[in-house]
């Protein structure tokens, strides 16, 4: 919901034993916190909230429900842009996905644009404003880090190469034609691929979920933690219970999180400084696959 004075946007999570309980509590407290707003001089415009009921993945639901807010019916969104990413209903991270690969294809549009003013490799920089920062944001949600070169390469994983490729050409001055290798460009720009960045960016999430206190944290489970037979073989590598694959989002980050950590060398385990951390993540995750 946004408070249109402020530009003030404001998310509610409600759950309920089943659909029609979960909306009902939606429905009551929108309501409170439209009064709310109302009692401290704020304009919240109901034709501007949106809501979904999530299902799953695999789940068939036909209806849309709707949402009554004072004289306001609303009805239910396919999907939400929550903070920049883009959330639908049955929990899938494609319509996000799409989103960014449709932003990149525009960035590298302006980024062509500008080459035929400025010379191309002085326009590198943009590569990490426009295009990384872009592929960066919420990655470890929704990535697929290939950890092994036997690892199969997810469809979003390769759309969001493909831009990334596209962008280092621009400012190397080749073409596809040229037929330059991926890692050669990789190497030239000095950047990451999207996989080594969605490994080192999931790695050093799960380092700040684990060492700074905040709530995942929690979700972490060390293995001498888990299970009192392993406690003394394992105390000192400070490794993970990794989760059975499966899921999205929260589920695959503590998967892949759980798996990256494991893997990582045991400095990096053991390191309490993130400057330090982050050198140690950067050199590690550099030597896996590039795509």
């Amino acid at each position: 919901m946004r408070c249109a004075n402020l530009h003030y946007d404001t998310a509610l999570l409600v759950f309920g034993k089943t659909r029609e309980a979960a909306l009902a509590g939606l429905e009551k407290a929108t309501k409170e916190l439209f009064h709310y707003f109302a009692s401290n001089q704020l304009v919240a415009n109901a034709s501007k909230t949106s809501f979904f009921v999530v299902r799953t993945p695999r789940e068939k639901v036909d209806t849309n429900y709707m949402l009554q807010v004072g004289q306001s019916t609303i009805i239910e969104s396919e999907s939400i842009n929550l903070l920049g990413v883009t959330i639908t209903r049955n929990l899938s991270w494609d319509t996000h996905v799409r989103n960014v690969v449709s932003s990149l294809r525009s960035n590298n549009g302006l980024i062509s644009r500008i080459t035929t003013y400025v010379p191309n490799k002085m326009v590198t920089p943009l590569v990490h404003g426009l295009i990384m920062s872009k592929i960066r944001y919420c990655l470890p949600l929704f990535c697929d880090v290939r950890q092994s070169p036997s690892d199969p390469i997810s469809s979003s994983m390769h759309d969001l190469q493909v831009q990334l490729n596209n962008a280092m050409r621009t400012v190397s001055g080749v073409k596809l034609e040229d037929r330059v290798e991926v890692s050669d460009l990789l190497l030239q720009v000095g950047i990451p691929s999207v996989n080594q960045l969605a490994a080192e960016t999931t790695l050093l999430e799960t380092w700040r979920q684990i060492n700074l206190g905040f709530p995942t944290g929690d979700c972490f489970v060390f293995r001498n933690e888990h299970t009192s037979d392993r406690r003394t073989r394992n105390a000192e590598k400070n490794l993970l219970v990794t989760p059975s694959p499966g899921g999205a989002g929260m589920a695959n980050f503590l998967t892949q999180g759980s798996s990256l950590w494991n893997m990582a060398p045991a400095a990096f385990r053991h390191e309490t400084d993130l400057n330090k951390a982050k050198q140690i993540a950067k050199t590690f995750c550099s030597s896996l696959p590039s795509f």
